[in-house]
């Protein structure tokens, strides 16, 4: 099937190190909010664990899929959804204490549970579904030069004939 650029916008390849860096800051953000929401909600009585639950199972997917839809490339999401899942770790840690070199791995083992892996999981799930309905729509690559021969590529700009293939239609 042959790629209509009228209907695909093209994406430029060179954005996934900003893809990955907006994964990665916006799992730190999610953890600095879920630490955030937890120790508000147990300010007022309430259970702590609601800051967790909106981290992980509403602004990481949400992130993942809102992600995926602009830079729609399969292994990004996957390497995006790991960085997410690092990174609200780091976040919540930096809520506890900023000092490096105060944290124990007792701490980062508490924070990285089994469902936060099983979030990191769907995740990732979700980030493919995204980038598979988004390729219809979006491709990461550059746009067909319509001044390029059909048969073999060759630049031809205005030619009528290609002079690498013989080829006389674009």
């Amino acid at each position: 099937m042959p790629i209509d650029s009228q209907s695909v916008r093209f994406v430029p390849p060179e954005r996934w190190p900003i893809a990955l860096g907006v994964y990665a800051l916006t799992g730190l953000l999610a953890g600095v909010a879920s630490r955030a929401i937890a120790n508000a909600a147990i300010a007022n009585g309430k259970a702590g664990g609601i800051g967790v639950a909106l981290g992980v199972n509403i602004l990481l997917p949400a992130s993942a899929l809102l992600i995926a839809a602009w830079y729609p490339r399969v292994r990004t999401a996957w390497l995006g959804t790991l960085l997410l899942s690092t990174t609200i770790v780091v976040g919540s840690l930096f809520w506890q204490d900023w000092r490096l070199w105060h944290w124990q791995f007792a701490e980062i083992r508490t924070l990285a549970n089994p469902i936060l892996v099983v979030g990191c999981l769907a995740d990732g799930v979700i980030g493919t579904i995204t980038v598979l309905i988004a390729s219809a729509f979006r491709r990461v690559g550059l746009a067909p030069d319509p001044a390029r021969c059909v048969q073999c590529g060759y630049s031809r700009g205005s030619l009528p004939i290609c002079p690498e293939c013989g080829s006389g239609t674009r």
